[in-house]
């Protein structure tokens, strides 16, 4: 029997004072030990699951989420740039670039004439920067959207590994 079975007939009869009187409690005490039972199993499960969870949780994004996130830490949240100048930055940078940040760490090679009329975009409309300046902010942001990604991408892949063991775990509880 199941879990909500049990607990149905345990339930049915202990409602009123006349079906205790014409039970027989044998039968009733079996009942509640092995619901009782299946409840302690069922709780061992749970347990076990969930530190099957937590340690997979652990292993998988650990890498990828800590690298963006030391990254953070280390380098700040704008790059060391105020917010609005790191805006326009940005708006600048969604204007001339565009390329695909997730596959290569060391995009500003590939891109050069990209870059170029970017810091000279930027160079233009934001008056106290250097070249250098641009160029560092520029390596900083690549780095930036390459480890985001790849934190993106983990996050990802560990929702994907437990969405089926979530549901096998579903059909495990309910035979239960």
């Amino acid at each position: 029997m199941t879990i909500k079975n049990l607990l149905t007939d345990v339930k049915i009869a202990t409602e009123t004072q006349e079906t205790l009187k014409s039970l027989d409690l044998n039968d009733l005490k079996k009942d509640i030990l092995e619901l009782d039972e299946k409840i302690k199993s069922f709780k061992i499960f749970l347990q076990s699951e969930q530190n099957f969870l937590k340690q997979q949780e652990q292993n998988i994004t650990k890498k990828d989420v800590q690298k963006f996130q030391d990254f953070l830490c280390a380098t700040a949240k704008c790059g060391g740039w105020n917010e609005y100048h790191h805006n326009i930055f940005i708006k600048i940078w969604q204007k001339y670039i565009k390329i695909d940040i997730e596959n290569t760490n060391d995009s500003t090679s590939s891109n050069g004439s990209q870059f170029d009329q970017l810091a000279d975009d930027f160079l233009n409309k934001v008056p106290g920067f250097t070249r250098a300046d641009v160029t560092s902010h520029i390596n900083w942001y690549s780095t930036y959207l390459y480890l985001k990604a790849c934190q993106q991408r983990a996050l990802e892949e560990w929702r994907a590994k437990n969405k089926p063991l979530k549901a096998s775990n579903h059909i495990k509880v309910r035979k239960l």
